[in-house]
């Protein structure tokens, strides 16, 4: 069983997956190109990493992706969402298993608190895990494909607040 956490980005995607065998692979897409080259691309490079973690011996049981941060305005917004809508859909196509988190929900699981720092989170991730990641997008992604972990596993020994963010309202299970 392998569970994907992405982070959805134009310019830089981050992406972790953890193993049944506690490993856990990172790294980030980037890419420079614009329109509708940058969005198949960030498409056709998630699919060789899937193909890639799959030829390791695991299925992807479970992907993770950070759902739509609700205050972001501008331009922007429409091409993070043509983003979302044609990963999402690429990935339900092919039978995946896909869950979204909203920020608020992911920041409370790692930290306690909805309203955490990029770096508040960083640091917990160290602290509670032992993971040690420097690119904002990959501890990101880390912490998505944790929440994933726990999602489809056992809750024992968690916190009260990591345990009410796994069960709450606000994940949206796509398939």
């Amino acid at each position: 069983m392998k569970i994907l956490g992405l982070d959805l980005s134009l310019t830089e995607t981050g992406y972790c997956c953890f193993s049944s065998k506690e490993e856990y692979y990172t790294g980030v897409i980037k890419t420079k190109l614009r329109q509708s080259s940058r969005l198949v691309f960030i498409r056709d490079e998630i699919r060789k990493i899937i193909r890639n973690f799959e030829r390791l011996g695991e299925e992807v049981s479970l992907i993770v992706i950070e759902d739509y941060a609700m205050g972001v305005r501008g331009g922007r917004s429409f091409s993070i969402g043509e983003l979302g809508g044609i990963i999402k859909s690429d990935l339900l196509e092919k039978d995946y298993k896909v869950i979204l988190i909203p920020p608020t929900v992911l920041k409370k699981f790692i930290t306690g608190s909805g309203k955490a720092e990029k770096s508040t989170m960083s640091m917990n991730l160290y602290k509670k895990y032992g993971i040690e990641l420097t690119n904002n997008n990959e501890v990101d992604a880390c912490c998505l494909s944790m929440f994933g972990s726990f999602y489809e596993g056992s809750c024992l020994g968690l916190p009260g607040y990591q345990k009410e963010m796994l069960c709450s309202e606000k994940i949206t299970v796509d398939k």
